[in-house]
């Protein structure tokens, strides 16, 4: 999982997800373990129920669309293992280890500019709202809710607004400057895309237990530590296929 940035733990802003489409994968993993397509539904109830409550990354609103939009992908991706052909996940992994070296092979960079970038904004004065006067407290407590959320803007919101506003282009310009904002957007089309050649490692069919060994391996290369009990499960596959190769 990636480290938590240095802009993230002083804000308290969300990170990065490591796995924006965690829920899904695990699903479709799970399924996969089944081979008799009459036991699918009874595993799909089972996982549901299962991860029903199970805490989401921020980014994990886009998991229906994206299983959507890449409904074909994981067809394609399908192991061929039957007949004699070549597996295509293995395939699958040499992509994503190339682009899990390429998002790594990155991450230097963006820490040195994004610590350029924090610097840079620590110089910055925040604005700072000015406190309601007695008069206003005193009318704010007469006020039902309604009459609250209507009431026009005070002359200190109003000026807060602005500040904010002019804050903000600084930070931007800040960004810019620091070579931030550019080396952040390339990280993170990055991530997307490794995190996109994992799920279609995790959405292709396994036939062999080399199939299942590859997605244990991409599962603890870019999801370790997201279920302890998967976590423990991925471990297990990759014993028994080192013991089935000796």
């Amino acid at each position: 999982m990636p480290n938590t940035t240095v802009r993230a733990a002083g804000e308290g802003m969300p990170i990065y997800p490591r796995n924006p489409h965690f829920l899904g994968f695990v699903r479709k993993l799970l399924l996969s373990w089944s081979s008799r397509a009459e036991n699918a539904s009874v595993i799909q109830s089972s996982v549901q129920e299962s991860f029903m409550n199970q805490h989401v990354s921020r980014r994990a609103f886009v998991e229906t669309a994206a299983y959507a939009s890449t409904a074909m992908a994981g067809v394609l991706a399908t192991s061929t293992t039957v007949m004699g052909a070549v597996s295509r996940l293995g395939e699958l992994e040499a992509t994503f280890n190339e682009e899990l070296a390429t998002w790594t092979a990155q991450a230097a960079a963006h820490s040195e500019a994004e610590k350029r970038f924090m610097e840079a904004r620590a110089k910055l004065p925040k604005p700072v709202k000015a406190d309601m006067t007695p008069a206003e407290v005193e009318a704010m407590r007469r006020m039902t809710l309604a009459e609250i959320v209507s009431r026009p803007a005070s002359a200190a919101d109003t000026e807060y607004a602005e500040a904010q506003k002019v804050y903000e282009r600084a930070e931007a310009a800040a960004q810019r400057r620091s070579g931030f904002a550019k080396i952040d957007r390339a990280y993170e089309r990055q991530m997307w895309r490794t995190s996109d050649a994992a799920k279609a490692v995790m959405s292709a069919e396994a036939s062999n237990i080399e199939d299942l060994a590859v997605k244990a391996r991409v599962y603890q290369a870019w999801h370790h530590g997201a279920s302890e009990e998967l976590d423990d499960i991925m471990g297990e596959i990759l014993r028994v296929a080192r013991n089935s190769t000796v």
